[in-house]
C-alpha cells in the first residue's frame, strides 16, 4: 500500500483531505479524496492535476499524481503544515500582510502565464507555512475550478461552481467575459479583509452579497481604518475596480506595488483625484460618449445651459446605470437560488418579483430618457428572469420603440417572442372554428413569429456565445431541429449560464420522442427521451433548485416507464421518478406546472403496471390527488385537465375488470377529458385518451345491460375532429379501428348483425397496416379487429380459422416484442379457444395448438399471480381438455370438475359473468351426454345445472337455446 498513518485535516461538500505517508516519496503528503466518483468530478480532479503539474512555483503548491485509494478518487499534493491566510496574517502589521499577498500575486502570476485562471481565490485556498527562520510562507492551493485560457473546453458548463460569493468579481457574478484581471479582483478582496476585518459586502445571502458587489462601490477602506496608509488603501482600490479595464493589468504589477509598498517605495496605484473619480465614472457608465457630446455642443451656448445639462447627463447616466444593476441583480439573484442546495425557491421568487413591482411603479413616474431606454429594458430583463414573458415584452418593445438597440435587447426580445409564439399556436388549435382558427394563427405568424426571427437574426449576427444562442432558436424556429440541437449542444459549453440551452434542448428532443412514439418508432423514441433526460440531469446538477429541470426529469422518467416494458429491473428508476416528481413541488409548492409533470408522469407509470396485470390502486389515487391540485392552482391546464382524465381512466379501467366500477366515476372522466379536448381538437393523444373514457363506459354500459352505441358514436366523433378518415394518422387509424371493432362486438352481443361493420373494419385496419408495416399501435388494432371479426364468425357457425390465425400471429409477434404485454397475452389465449373450439368440430387434431395454449396460459397464470382475475381463460381451457379426453375414450371428469371450479370464480366477476355462464351451458351438455352414455348419469347433479341454466337464460337471452 502506498499511503499508511491517514490523519484527517479537513473535510468539505465535495472532499476531505488527509495527511497520509508516502512510501512512495518517502515523506508525508496531503491526500485529497472526493466524496463523489462521477464523470464530471473525475475530469475536475484530472484538471486539477495537469494544471498544477504546468505550474512550478515557490508559491503554488505541488502535486504528486492523482488515482483511487478505496474507492475515491484523489490528488497527492505537498502538505502544507499551515494555517489558512487570514488566521496566519491576523498578527502581522500592513507592511507584512503587503509582502505575504505579494507572494500570492507572484504566484498568480506564474498561473496567468500559463494560461490558467484560478478563480476560487479566497483566505483557505491560500495556506501559510513557517520557514526555518519564522517567517511566514504562502502556498497557493486548489485549482479544481481553474479555467484553462489555452483550450476551448472549460467544465464550468457541466458545473456550477464559480467560485465563493464575496470574492468573486463583479463580471464573473454577471456571467460576462473574465480572465486574469478577475483573479486580480478577488486577491484585493482578500487583501482588504486581511486590513479591515471584514470583506467588502456584506449580506444575509450570497445573492445579496452578489447583487451589493454588481450595484455599489466598495467601502473606502479609510472609512474602517482611518490609521491606515493611503498607498496602501489606493492599491486595493484599484484592484477593486468594478470595470477590469481599470485594475491592475496583470498579477505582476500588484506584485510590484505590493513589494514597493512592504520595502517602503513608491507605489505605482493612481491617486483618488477628482479627475480620476470623473473619469472612472465616465468609463463605468455606457451613456458618457453621447452626454458627453451634447454637453461639448452646448457649451457653445449658454453657459447655465451647459451646467444644467451636465447636471442632466450625469443623472441619468447614473440611472441608466443603476436600471442595469437592478436587472442584472434580480436576474443573478434568482440564478443563485436555482444553484443553490434543494429548496423552496418561492418566497425569493416573491420577494424578488416585489423588487420588481416597486421598481415598475418607480419607472411609471420618471419620463426621462433613462427610464425610456434602459428603465424599460432592465425591467424587462427582470421580468425574463422571473417568467414573465407577457409583461416583458411589452416593456422591452418600449426600450426597442425609444431607440435603444444592442444584441443583448435583440436576444431577449427574440427569445420572448419565440416563447409566446409557441403558446399561440397551441391556443389557435384549440379554435373549433376553422375561420377563426386560421385568422389567430396568421396574427399569431405576423405579431410574433416575425419579430421573433427579426431579432433572433440580428442577435446571432453578434459573434458572442448568447448570439449563438440566438442562432440556435432561429433554426428550431424555422424548424431545422438538427441544426439547432448541434448549436444547443455547442453554446452550452460557452455559456457560463448553460442551465437554459439544456433546457430549450431537452424540450427539442421530448418533442422528437413523441414523434417517434406516434410514428409507432418505440426504439426510436426510448433512444431519444434518454437523450432528453440525459441533458435534464446536466441542467439539474448544476441548478439544483431549478423547477423546470426537475420536471424535466419526472416528465421523462414518466414516459421511459411507460415506454420501456420490457422486463427489468426498474425500481432505481421508478425511485428516481417518485424522487424527481416529489422534488419538483418542493422546489415551488404554488407552480401548478410541477403538480402536472407528477400527475403526467404518474398516469404513464399506472398504464404500465396495468398492462402488466399489477393493480394500480394506491399510485392512481395518488396520482389524481396530485392532478387535483394542479388544477385548483391551474383551472385552464390542458396538461393537468388530461392527466387527470387519464389517472380516472386507469382507474375506471381496473375497477371494471374488478367489477367494482360505478358510472359516476366514468362520466367524470369523460368531462374532464372532454374540457380539455374542446380546448385543443386538434392533439391526437388527448383524443385516444378521451376515446379510451368513451369506449370503457360503453363496457360499462352494456354490462350493465344498457345501450352503450351512444358512447362509440362519441367516441367517432372525437376521431373525426382530430383528422379526415381519408388524412387520419396511423395512431388514429389504430384507434378508429379498435373503436369499431368494440362497437361490433357488442352489436352481435346483443343480437344485432355485426358482420358487415366487423369485416369492413377489418379489410381497412388490413390496408393500413400494409402501408405502414412495423407499427406497434396499428399491430394490436389489427389483431383486435381480426379476433372480434372471428369470435363473430365462431359464434354464427362459420369457419373463423383465416382470421383467428391472423389474430394470433399478430398478436404473437407483439409478445415478441413485449413479453410483458399482459393484454396481447390475455386475448392470444381466448383466440386460441376459438380455433380448438372450430378445429375439435371438425374433427382435426388439435393436439400441438392444445400445447401452444396451455404454454400461454401458465405464462398468464405466472403474470397475473393473484392480482386480476383469469378464472373464465381457466375454465375454457379446462373444458377444451376434457372435450380432447372424451374424444380419445379417457374419463374426463377431474378435467370437468376443474372446469366447474373455475367457472364458480369467473361467474362472480361482472366483466366475466356472461362468457363464464355461456361456457358453463356447454360443460352441462357435455359431461351429462357423457354421463348418460357411460351409464353415470347424476339426476341431482343436472337438475342443479339446469336451474343455473335456466337462470342464465333469464339473465342472458344467447343462453335460451343451450
Amino acid at each position: 500500500m502506498r499511503f499508511r498513518t491517514a490523519v484527517p485535516v479537513s473535510a468539505g461538500a465535495t472532499s476531505r483531505v488527509l495527511r497520509v505517508f508516502d512510501e512512495t516519496l518517502g515523506r508525508e503528503v496531503a491526500l485529497k479524496l472526493l466524496h463523489r466518483s462521477d464523470p464530471d468530478v473525475i475530469e475536475r480532479l484530472r484538471r486539477e492535476v495537469q494544471a498544477q503539474a504546468r505550474l512550478d512555483h515557490p508559491h503554488i503548491a505541488r502535486v504528486h499524481g492523482t488515482g483511487d485509494w478505496e474507492g475515491q478518487p484523489y490528488i497527492a499534493m505537498d502538505f502544507i503544515d499551515g494555517q489558512p491566510l487570514d488566521q496566519a496574517a491576523a498578527s502581522l502589521d500592513d507592511r507584512d500582510k503587503a509582502a505575504l499577498v505579494a507572494d500570492v500575486a507572484d504566484a498568480l502570476d506564474c498561473a496567468h502565464r500559463h494560461g490558467l485562471v484560478h478563480r476560487d481565490l479566497k483566505p483557505s485556498n491560500i495556506l501559510v507555512a513557517r520557514r526555518d527562520d519564522g517567517r511566514p510562507h504562502a502556498f497557493v492551493i486548489d485549482f479544481g475550478i481553474a479555467h484553462d485560457t489555452t483550450t476551448a473546453d472549460d467544465l464550468t458548463r457541466t458545473g456550477q461552481i464559480l467560485g465563493t460569493p464575496g470574492y468573486i468579481a463583479p463580471e464573473v457574478a454577471a456571467g460576462a467575459h473574465f480572465d486574469a484581471r478577475s483573479d486580480i479582483y478577488s486577491l484585493g478582496v482578500v487583501l482588504y479583509e486581511l486590513l479591515a476585518g471584514r470583506r467588502p459586502f456584506l449580506g444575509s445571502s450570497a445573492a445579496e452579497v452578489i447583487v451589493q458587489s454588481l450595484r455599489r462601490e466598495p467601502p473606502p477602506l479609510q472609512a474602517l481604518r482611518p490609521d491606515i496608509d493611503p498607498a496602501l488603501a489606493r492599491v486595493v482600490r484599484q484592484c477593486l475596480e468594478r470595470d477590469p479595464d481599470w485594475r491592475y493589468p496583470s498579477a505582476s504589477a500588484l506584485r510590484d506595488d505590493l513589494r514597493a509598498f512592504a520595502a517602503g517605495r513608491r507605489v505605482e496605484a493612481r491617486r483618488d483625484s477628482p479627475w480620476l473619480r470623473l473619469r472612472r465614472y465616465r468609463h463605468n457608465h455606457p451613456w458618457r460618449a453621447a452626454m458627453a457630446t451634447a454637453i461639448a455642443v452646448m457649451a457653445l451656448g449658454v453657459v447655465a445651459l451647459l451646467l444644467h445639462s451636465a447636471w442632466f447627463a450625469r443623472q441619468q447616466a447614473s440611472k441608466a446605470q443603476r436600471f442595469m444593476e437592478f436587472a442584472a441583480g434580480i436576474e443573478g439573484g434568482i440564478r443563485m437560488h436555482y444553484l443553490m442546495p434543494a429548496h423552496d425557491i418561492g418566497p425569493a421568487r416573491g420577494d424578488l418579483r416585489a423588487r420588481v413591482d416597486d421598481f415598475a411603479a418607480a419607472l411609471r413616474s420618471d419620463n426621462g430618457p433613462a427610464a425610456r431606454h434602459a428603465g424599460r429594458m432592465a425591467l424587462g430583463r427582470a421580468l425574463v428572469a422571473l417568467g414573465d414573458d407577457g409583461n416583458a415584452r411589452h416593456h422591452l418593445m418600449q426600450a426597442w420603440a425609444s431607440g435603444e438597440q444592442s444584441p443583448d435587447l435583440d436576444r431577449l426580445l427574440g427569445e420572448v417572442h419565440l416563447r409566446l409564439y409557441w403558446q399561440a399556436q397551441r391556443e389557435a388549435a384549440a379554435i373549433a372554428d376553422e375561420e377563426l382558427r386560421a385568422e389567430r394563427i396568421h396574427d399569431a405568424n405576423r405579431q410574433l413569429r416575425q419579430p421573433a426571427e427579426h431579432h433572433l437574426e440580428r442577435a446571432a449576427s453578434s459573434g458572442h456565445a448568447q448570439g449563438a444562442l440566438a442562432e440556435a432558436l432561429l433554426h428550431h424556429l424555422r424548424d431545422d431541429r438538427d441544426r439547432a440541437l448541434l448549436r444547443l449542444d455547442e453554446v452550452a459549453g460557452r455559456l457560463d449560464w448553460p442551465v437554459d440551452a439544456l433546457l430549450y434542448g431537452a424540450g427539442i428532443l421530448q418533442e422528437r420522442s413523441l414523434e417517434h412514439e406516434l410514428a409507432g418508432d418505440i426504439a426510436a423514441a426510448l433512444h431519444t427521451l434518454v437523450q432528453a433526460r440525459e441533458r435534464y440531469v446536466r441542467a439539474a446538477d448544476i441548478a439544483r433548485s431549478h423547477p423546470q429541470a426537475m420536471e424535466g426529469l419526472c416528465t421523462t422518467g414518466g414516459r421511459l416507464l411507460g415506454l420501456d416494458r420490457q422486463e427489468r429491473a426498474d425500481e432505481d428508476l421508478t425511485s428516481l421518478l417518485l424522487h424527481s416528481c416529489d422534488l419538483a413541488i418542493a422546489l415551488d409548492p404554488g407552480r401548478p406546472e410541477s403538480y402536472s409533470a407528477k400527475s403526467s408522469a404518474l398516469a404513464a407509470y399506472a398504464q404500465r403496471q396495468r398492462a402488466r396485470a399489477q393493480a394500480p390502486d394506491a399510485l392512481v389515487d395518488s396520482a389524481i390527488d396530485t392532478a387535483r391540485t394542479a388544477l385548483a392552482l391551474q383551472p385552464d391546464s390542458l396538461r393537468a385537465q388530461r392527466a387527470l382524465g387519464s389517472l380516472l381512466t386507469t382507474r375506471d379501467a381496473w375497477q371494471l375488470e374488478t367489477g367494482t366500477a360505478e358510472d359516476e366515476a366514468f362520466i367524470e372522466a369523460i368531462d374532464v377529458l372532454s374540457r380539455a379536448q374542446v380546448q385543443d381538437p386538434a392533439n391526437a393523444a388527448g383524443a385516444m385518451a378521451l376515446v379510451q373514457a368513451h369506449l370503457l363506459r360503453a363496457r360499462l354500459l352494456a354490462t350493465q345491460g344498457h345501450d352503450p352505441d351512444s358512447e362509440y358514436q362519441k367516441a367517432e366523433q372525437v376521431l373525426s375532429a382530430v383528422a379526415p378518415p381519408a388524412e387520419a394518422p396511423p395512431v388514429i387509424e389504430a384507434q378508429l379501428a379498435e373503436t369499431r371493432a368494440w362497437r361490433g362486438f357488442h352489436l352481435y352481443d346483443s343480437g344485432k348483425d355485426a358482420e358487415p361493420l366487423l369485416r369492413a373494419n377489418y379489410d381497412r385496419i388490413r390496408l393500413v397496416r400494409h402501408r405502414a408495416p412495423g407499427h406497434p399501435r396499428i399491430d394490436r388494432a389489427f389483431a383486435y379487429a381480426a379476433w372480434t371479426l372471428a369470435d363473430l364468425l365462431w359464434l354464427i357457425g362459420r369457419d373463423p380459422g383465416i382470421e383467428a390465425i391472423a389474430a394470433v400471429e399478430a398478436y404473437e409477434a407483439l409478445l415478441g416484442r413485449d413479453p410483458t404485454d399482459y393484454n396481447s397475452l390475455f386475448n392470444v389465449t381466448s383466440l386460441l379457444y376459438v380455433l380448438i373450439d372450430h378445429r375439435l368440430d371438425q374433427g382435426e387434431d388439435v393436439a400441438a395448438m392444445i400445447g401452444r395454449l396451455q404454454q400461454h396460459v401458465d405464462r398468464l397464470v405466472a403474470q397475473a399471480g393473484d392480482r386480476t382475475p383469469i378464472d373464465v381463460q381457466l375454465q375454457a381451457l379446462a373444458l377444451l381438455q376434457a372435450r380432447i379426453a372424451i374424444r380419445d375414450n379417457r374419463d374426463p371428469r377431474a378435467l370437468l370438475r376443474a372446469s366447474r371450479q373455475h367457472f364458480q370464480k369467473a361467474a362472480a366477476n361482472p366483466i366475466d359473468r356472461k362468457s363464464a355462464l355461456l361456457q358453463f351451458t356447454e360443460l352441462v351438455d357435455l359431461e351429462h351426454r357423457w354421463r348418460r352414455a357411460n351409464g353415470r348419469s347424476d339426476p341431482a347433479l343436472f337438475e342443479s345445472d339446469l336451474a343455473l341454466i335456466e337462470a342464465a337464460a333469464d339473465e342472458y337471452q344467447e343462453a335460451a337455446p343451450l
